[in-house]
């Protein structure tokens, strides 16, 4: 794969097949400031960061994804396809599918360190599909400082043993003008496991389930602790 630290632009290219014993098997971006435009990064495989590994400790680059494609990753512990540690990733126009963790996380997995938090902002019709893992089929918000705006998207088809289809939220977690549909989880929250902050606003929750039909708990959400905000939309 490729190790990149400082300015890097990805235009027009595919990255895949590549793995890595430790983490990023397709890129490991390290305090730098990363730009993937048009895109695929495919089957690629980590210990964590299937996909890409992002550190940012200081806080000061920015991931940008536009119009490409995430799909067949895999980790075996969390984040099949992004992991991101400190800093900030916009994500535009682009799908993740397919990707894949044992533990947390089937496409993004969010975690902060030394104070500095990592912020995803999803936008302009991105797709995540038939992602899966343990806890968070498609994201998991490992931090209470972790931060997802899932604005104008869909998630769909993506699965988890446990908890959380979809979203697994320990973070700040914000769905607006989304379609969270058919999404599955074995124990509790077949769309979203909110154990913290959750707004949902002019969204559409359908389709989504939990199979455990005798312990299981919230088809849609699930909301173990913290603050739920829901307005304008349909379940």
């Amino acid at each position: 794969g490729i190790f990149s630290r400082g300015i890097v632009t990805i235009e027009n290219s595919t990255i895949s097949g590549n793995t890595a014993t430790a983490v990023g098997g397709g890129i490991h971006s390290d305090d730098g400031t990363l730009t993937i435009t048009s895109s695929n990064i495919i089957d690629n495989q980590a210990f964590a960061a299937g996909g890409i590994s992002n550190i940012n400790y200081g806080n000061a680059g920015v991931m940008n994804i536009v119009d490409s494609t995430f799909s067949c990753n895999t980790a075996d512990v969390d984040a099949g396809a992004l992991f991101t540690e400190g800093g900030e990733v916009i994500i535009s126009n682009s799908t993740f599918s397919n990707n894949s963790a044992v533990d947390k996380g089937g496409a993004i997995y969010l975690y902060t360190a030394n104070e500095f938090s990592p912020r995803v902002t999803v936008n302009d019709g991105s797709l995540f599909d038939q992602n899966s893992a343990t806890d968070g089929g498609a994201f998991y918000l490992e931090t209470s400082d972790s931060i997802v705006f899932f604005n104008d998207s869909t998630a769909s088809n993506n699965t988890s043993t446990a908890s959380g289809g979809a979203f697994f939220n320990l973070g700040d977690l914000n769905i607006i003008r989304s379609n969270v549909i058919d999404n599955q989880t074995d124990t509790s929250g077949g769309a979203v496991l909110n154990a913290n902050s959750l707004s949902v606003a002019a969204s559409t929750f359908t389709g989504n389930s939990v199979t455990n039909v005798t312990t299981g708990t919230g088809g849609a959400i699930a909301s173990t602790f913290g603050v739920n905000f829901i307005a304008g939309s349909v379940f």
